[in-house]
């Protein structure tokens, strides 16, 4: 990558020369990636289980952003619930469909395609800097959430000096070349804790606790745990 920069070379122009090259060596970059794929999707899983109280056991669960959907499925298997249970939203349909959970069409990036109430658990990794409506998608995840339900948000703290661009260049790199998927690259609402608490608070939650035990990683990424607050949340 240093050399096409020290090429002069325009934004497009280096990440289509990117792209060609991972295009190339595809089969070894996922052979690289798949080794240690479900291992850390599993520890992920359990990292969630670990934040929630004690004793809490949802009865169903969505996951905003599932993706691929393995870290949902794990999920969903570290509580003993059954496919039907689970369930998982994406605006790309990209999701393995041999997996244990129920994945919903998302037409809408703002609306989702659920009943009121319905959720114990919601969780939503790395997904909110990507929403257009951060504020609108939060208010479809406070109605959905039961009364006794929580969230679990992950996302970049990028109040650090260099926080906003490093990330914007990571997330790019990822979906201009690695995924290829242009519009997402192109949704990116980087912001620091301070702003996220903001918005969920406005959104109609309550934190209940913060965790930045991944604060050695340069995007330096901070769970939330929500739970909604007493008042009548936000009406976008």
């Amino acid at each position: 990558m240093g050399a096409l920069v020290e090429q002069g070379l325009d934004d497009k122009s280096i990440y289509k020369s990117l792209r060609q090259f991972y295009e190339k060596n595809e089969d070894v970059f996922h052979a690289c990636f798949k080794a240690n794929k479900d291992d850390r999707a599993l520890l992920r899983a359990q990292k969630m289980k670990d934040l929630l109280p004690p004793g809490f056991r949802p009865e169903r669960i969505l996951d905003v952003g599932c993706g691929d959907g393995v870290i949902t499925s794990y999920l969903g298997e570290i509580f003993n619930l059954a496919a039907q249970n689970v369930y998982g939203v994406d605006i790309y349909e990209r999701h393995d469909k041999g997996l244990n959970f129920q994945y919903l069409p998302y037409s809408d990036e703002s609306l989702i395609p659920a009943e009121d109430d319905c959720f114990d658990l919601t969780i939503a990794l790395m997904v909110m800097h990507h929403a257009p409506d951060a504020l609108g998608l939060l208010a479809e995840m406070r109605r959905t959430l039961s009364d006794k339900g929580r969230v679990l948000i992950r996302e970049t703290d990028s109040g650090y000096p260099g926080g906003v661009e490093f990330n914007t260049v990571n997330d790019e790199l990822f979906f201009r070349v690695f995924q290829e998927n242009q519009s997402l690259a192109q949704n990116l609402n980087f912001n620091n804790e301070k702003t996220w608490r903001s918005a969920f608070e406005r959104a109609g939650f309550s934190i209940v606790k913060t965790n930045h035990s991944e604060c050695d990683r340069v995007f330096n990424p901070v769970w939330f745990l929500l739970e909604k607050n007493q008042g009548p949340g936000f009406s976008p």
